[in-house]
């Protein structure tokens, strides 16, 4: 299960850079029919959730994955498991990410540059504390 959670993971995290999906390569001719590009996004859409539900199904393998692969659980996580962890409403990560906050906290923000902000607001919106 890991290898299939690893690659959900690394397929968002593509997307979340702005890397393109297959089907955003695509031009289209003008006058295109609107009603298809729109069922386009729908059906991306649907993905997504369907993606996230298979993280939130399999939320410990998740956050396995994002401890080992982004950094979870450190000082340095980064800022695509945060978010991610927002996005997919993972509150089981919450000791993780208290983690991470504790070993920032370590640091000076002078000193060291890690993803504090983020870090916050997603504690903050899995009602971590």
């Amino acid at each position: 299960m890991a290898e299939c959670i690893t690659s959900i993971l690394h397929y968002l995290e593509r997307v979340w850079q702005g890397e393109l999906n297959y089907e955003d390569r695509s031009t289209f001719a003008p006058g295109f029919d609107e009603s298809v590009k729109a069922d386009l996004a729908k059906n991306q859409e649907a993905l997504y959730q369907t993606l996230y539900g298979v993280l939130q199904r399999e939320n410990r393998t998740t956050i396995e994955v994002l401890i080992r692969v982004y950094g979870l659980a450190t000082d340095a996580p980064s800022k695509f498991a945060i978010d991610l962890l927002s996005r997919a409403r993972l509150s089981d990560a919450c000791p993780a990410l208290l983690r991470s906050e504790m070993l920032l906290k370590q640091s000076s923000a002078d000193s060291f540059r890690g993803p504090r902000e983020e870090l916050e607001a997603t504690l903050h919106l899995l009602k971590c504390k």
